[in-house]
C-alpha cells in the first residue's frame, strides 16, 4: 500500500495544534526537549517520548542537525480521536510559523502507529524534513519533497541493528540474489509497496548505505547538505556531488556499499532464546485487537491471534501485516528450536495475510494456538520434572568433592641408581 503524505503549510501559530486546549493538560517534553509528546495516557506519552529520543540519537550520530528546543517536533497520539476518511495512520505536517522558522507535527492516528517500529521509522522521516526546512520555511501553497526513504529505512535499521533485534543471518539469507546489488537501481525502489522479504533486503541494503557514507571523512555535515541543499532522492549524482571524497565515481561507490552490505551480512554470534522468550516475543507480535463495530465503543473487543483476520482487512492491516512478517523472520533465526516451526508458520500467515486480506485462515490459528499451548504446557512440565529430580534425589551433605575423595596410599620410594644418583647431588647442595 503506498504511504500518502499530506504535508501542509499554514501561517498562523495557532494552527500548529489543531487540538491544543485539549492537548496542553497531556503533553510531556522529552530528555532533550526536540521533542513534545501529547496522549491522554501518561505512560504511552513516557513510551513515545523516550523511543522518539532513541531514534534521536541514532540520527545525531550520522546527520549533523540539530533540533531546537524553541522549536521542537510534536508528536501527537490520536488514536482516540475521529479519524477523518482516507487519513492515513500517520501523518507528517510542516508549518511555515508566522514570525519565522518551521514546525514539524507528527500525527499518529493508528494505534499500532506508537508501536516502537513504525514510531523509529516516523520519528526519523520527522528529522529529517526538519532538517530540510529548518532554515528554509516552506512557501503557502508549495510542494513539500519528501525525504529519502533508503535514509529513513536506513537509519531505522541501525536503530534496530544496535538492539540486536535483526540478526545479520536475516540478511546473508535473503541477499543470495541472481543478480549483484545495483545502486542505481535501488535508490529508485519504493519500499512502501513492497512485500516483507524484498522489504528486509531494502533494509539491508539502505543500512549498507548509511555506513558507506558514514565513513566518509566530514560524514555528519555532508549528510546534512545532502538533505538541504542537494536532491536527496536525485540518484548517484547526488549522493557523489555531496560526498566527493567518496569514491568519485557510481562504480567505486557501488563497490563500497556491495562490500558494505556483505559486511553487515556476514554471519554473527547470536545469543538464541529459551521457549518462555520465544514465547514473549511472539506474544508481542500477536497483541493486537479489534472491535466487531468500530462504531460502537462498547463493542465486543477480539484480541489476540483471533483477531489477525478481522485486522488485516482494516485500512493499516496492509502495513501491519507486513511489519509482523518482518518481526517473524527476524524472531526465527533466535527462536528456541522447539518454538521455531510455530514462530515459521506465523510469518507465512502474517505473508499470507498481507497478500489476501480475505483469506481464511482461522481455522490454521486455531490450530496453531492448540499447538503452542500444548508445547508449552510440555516445555512446563519437563522443567517441573528436572527442578523436583534437583530437589529430591540429589544428595548434598555439605561436604566439599576433596574431602569425599578417598586416601591415596603412600608410594614407596624408588632405590634404582638414577634416582640415588639425583638424591645424592641434592644433598651436596645443588
Amino acid at each position: 500500500m503506498v504511504r500518502l503524505f499530506a504535508l501542509i503549510v499554514l501561517l498562523a501559530v495557532g494552527q500548529c495544534l489543531p487540538a491544543a486546549g485539549s492537548l496542553l493538560k497531556n503533553r510531556t517534553v522529552s530528555g532533550s526537549g526536540a521533542f513534545v509528546v501529547h496522549a491522554p495516557d501518561a505512560s504511552l506519552r513516557g513510551r513515545i517520548a523516550r523511543e522518539a529520543e532513541r531514534s534521536l540519537d541514532v540520527w545525531k550520530k550520522t546527520i549533523d542537525s540539530p533540533v531546537a528546543t524553541t522549536a521542537p517536533i510534536v508528536i501527537q497520539e490520536r488514536s482516540g480521536d475521529v479519524r477523518p476518511k482516507g487519513m492515513p495512520g500517520t501523518k507528517i505536517t510542516v508549518f511555515a510559523l508566522e514570525g519565522g522558522g518551521t514546525k514539524v507535527q507528527l500525527d499518529l492516528w493508528d494505534k499500532n502507529a506508537s508501536a516502537p517500529d513504525v514510531l523509529a521509522r516516523e520519528v526519523l522521516r520527522a528529522l529529517a524534513l526538519h532538517a530540510i526546512y529548518r532554515d528554509k520555511p516552506p512557501k503557502p501553497g508549495a510542494a513539500i519533497a519528501p525525504p529519502p526513504e533508503w535514509l529513513v529505512e536506513g537509519l531505522a535499521e541501525a536503530l534496530r541493528g544496535r538492539d540486536g533485534e535483526v540478526p545479520s543471518g536475516v540478511h546473508a539469507a535473503l541477499l543470495r540474489s541472481d543478480r549483484p546489488p545495483s545502486l542505481g537501481r535501488f535508490l529508485k525502489e519504493r519500499p512502501e509497496i513492497m512485500d516483507s522479504r524484498s522489504l528486509v533486503l531494502y533494509r539491508a541494503q539502505a543500512h549498507a548505505l548509511i555506513e558507506v557514507l558514514r565513513s566518509a571523512p566530514d560524514s555528519r555535515r555532508r549528510m546534512a547538505g545532502l538533505l538541504v541543499n542537494g536532491s536527496p532522492s536525485g540518484g548517484v549524482e547526488g549522493i557523489l556531488a555531496a560526498f566527493p571524497g567518496i569514491g568519485g565515481n557510481e562504480s567505486e561507490l557501488t563497490k563500497r556499499w556491495t562490500l558494505a552490505i556483505a559486511r553487515i551480512s556476514m554471519p554473527q554470534r547470536h545469543s538464541s532464546l529459551g521457549v518462555q522468550a520465544s514465547n514473549a516475543a511472539l506474544e508481542e507480535m500477536l497483541a493486537v485487537a479489534v472491535p466487531s463495530d468500530p462504531k460502537n465503543p462498547d463493542a465486543i473487543v477480539t484480541r489476540g491471534a483471533a483477531a489477525l483476520p478481522a485486522v488485516a482487512r482494516t485500512r493499516e492491516g496492509n502495513r501491519l501485516m507486513r511489519e509482523r512478517a518482518l518481526e517473524c523472520i527476524a524472531l526465527e533465526f533466535r527462536a528456541h528450536p522447539l518454538m521455531k516451526p510455530v514462530v515459521s508458520e506465523y510469518r507465512r500467515i502474517f505473508m499470507t495475510l498481507e497478500r489476501k486480506p480475505k483469506a481464511k485462515v482461522d481455522g490454521e490459528i486455531a490450530e496453531l494456538e492448540r499447538l503452542r499451548a500444548l508445547l508449552l504446557q510440555r516445555h512446563s512440565e519437563v522443567l517441573d520434572y528436572l527442578n523436583w529430580y534437583e530437589a529430591t534425589q540429589l544428595e548434598d551433605d555439605g561436604d566439599s568433592m576433596l574431602e569425599k575423595m578417598p586416601e591415596l596410599p603412600e608410594i614407596p620410594p624408588r632405590t634404582d641408581p638414577v634416582t640415588r644418583a639425583l638424591d645424592g647431588v641434592e644433598a651436596l647442595g645443588w
